[in-house]
């Protein structure tokens, strides 16, 4: 198996090393550049020749040095093993390169949460510790574990997920985190208190919207307008389906906040509609066919990150807003007694 990848790596390698300066017949029987490793990568990639890919990217990152470098192109094998469906290969990577965050993903994607607390353990990643436990139904000991750490959100998103809603929404109020804040306090039944937290939040959330998350889209789009060549736009195009994704997630925020919070119908609308246009747009980025043959690495990353949920669930959520009565304004101050 291993020699029959090697030939396809030196196949479909060797016109772009007779193309390269000195090249002709005795480049093209040159040992392969750390260039050419990741132009039959991405070749095979987007052809859907995951195995083949996967052979590639890792023999690519044997001839990388340690560095930035490297450890891109290490995220990069790892997501397309994921993506492909081939966990267990993933996992043999991140452990072979120390990726504690990535075996911990993949061991709690594939349910091996028994293993993933003992490595948790032997390498000292309370975070991680806490996580296992907590999907082991020992959330008292996570929630301690997280506490005696210092890891204050992530106490605060398992007290949410275990629906202790009110000191989740405490816990969030001490980060400042006042979208959470409402999100724990509506789910636990106390619309009045989070509709003023919502409210408290919707400048904060339209602010990171302007001046952080569609700065970083813009920055994202020009970087793939100004890709100097295959391998630069491929990566240009995955950070740029990642920033659209944020941008559509801050929108669908905002949205909430707006029909929460008796904003103008219309606007609320409009928010969620531009959640699920960057969505989609995040998809179609993926999927890049408007240059003729469509990614087939890209098709299958929709699926894996489920944009077509996604995308449906951005849709129901236009019609229930376009559909809601306003809600009620809050209460005023409750009047003085009339005198007799």
């Amino acid at each position: 198996m291993r020699l029959r990848v090697a030939l396809v790596v030196l196949l479909l390698a060797a016109p772009a090393a007779a193309q390269q300066p000195g090249g002709g017949q005795a480049g093209a029987n040159s040992q392969l550049s750390t260039r050419d490793l990741e132009r039959v990568a991405y070749s095979l990639r987007r052809l859907g020749n995951f195995t083949a890919a996967g052979a590639a990217f890792e023999q690519l990152l044997e001839a990388l040095p340690k560095g930035p470098e490297k450890r891109l192109v290490g995220h990069e094998a790892g997501e397309l093993f994921r993506v492909a469906g081939r966990p267990d290969r993933a996992l043999i990577l991140y452990r072979r390169h120390h990726d504690f965050e990535g075996e911990f993903e993949v061991l709690f994607e594939m349910g091996r949460t028994e293993e993933a607390l003992t490595v948790a353990r032997l390498v000292r990643q309370p975070k991680h510790e806490a996580e296992a436990l907590s999907r082991l139904g020992k959330v008292d000991e996570a929630l301690r574990i997280l506490e005696e750490r210092g890891l204050r959100r992530e106490r605060a998103e398992l007290l949410l997920r275990a629906g202790r809603h009110a000191e989740a929404a405490r816990a969030f109020s001490e980060l400042s985190d006042l979208y959470s804040q409402g999100l724990a306090l509506e789910a636990g039944g106390n619309a009045a208190a989070a509709r003023r937290a919502f409210e408290d939040a919707k400048d904060p959330i339209a602010l990171d919207l302007r001046h952080e998350w569609l700065p970083k889209l813009s920055q994202a789009e020009e970087i793939l307008r100004r890709a100097p060549d295959a391998i630069s736009r491929e990566r240009a195009r995955m950070r740029l389906a990642k920033a659209l994704g944020k941008v559509s997630e801050q929108y669908e925020r905002l949205a909430l906040v707006f029909a929460r919070t008796g904003q103008p119908q219309n606007q609320t609308v409009q928010l969620a509609q531009n959640a699920k246009r960057f969505a989609e747009r995040q998809r179609d980025i993926l999927i890049d066919a408007e240059g003729g043959a469509a990614d087939e690495y890209g098709k299958r990353a929709v699926t894996y990150f489920k944009l077509p949920e996604r995308i449906a669930l951005l849709d129901q959520r236009i019609r229930e807003y376009g559909q809601a009565a306003p809600p009620a304004p809050p209460p005023g101050p409750t009047p003085p007694p009339r005198r007799r």
